[in-house]
């Protein structure tokens, strides 16, 4: 299965967090010398059931456009294990921020996200130079 960008899952009423992370995101990345490419978004109305988000991935599995990994706006932690679930399901790889951390969401947090998610993408740790 060929992996396609990376996705970003938020609620429509959370827009201007998502942005805040992604902009922080690109200035991290941009301190390092490196580009982040457009994430595949998906704006979902609520994610208290995960089956909007669910219909939007299958879409885009069926259409080949499989995220390399997901990352996901939690307004409350208790979405985290049904959101999980369907990645490990799907066998997507997934990272969790979650509402009261995009709150104070920064270059420095943006680092640390983006080490882990490239980690879970496989790349070694010890010859990564976050900030």
């Amino acid at each position: 299965m060929k992996r396609d960008k990376w996705a970003f899952v938020y609620e429509k009423k959370n827009i201007d967090q998502a942005n805040n992370i992604y902009n922080n995101f690109i200035s991290a990345y941009k301190k390092l010398g490196l580009l982040v490419e457009e994430p595949l978004w998906y704006e979902v109305s609520s994610l208290a059931n995960a089956q909007e988000f669910i219909s939007y991935v299958d879409e885009d599995i069926k259409a080949k456009r499989v995220p390399s990994i997901v990352l996901f706006l939690l307004p409350r932690e208790t979405y985290y294990s049904a959101l999980k679930n369907a990645c490990y399901q799907r066998g997507l790889l997934s990272q969790c921020v979650t509402f009261g951390k995009a709150k104070k969401f920064n270059i420095s947090i943006a680092s640390n996200v983006l080490r882990q998610m490239t980690v879970k993408m496989g790349a070694d740790p010890f010859f990564m130079a976050f900030e």
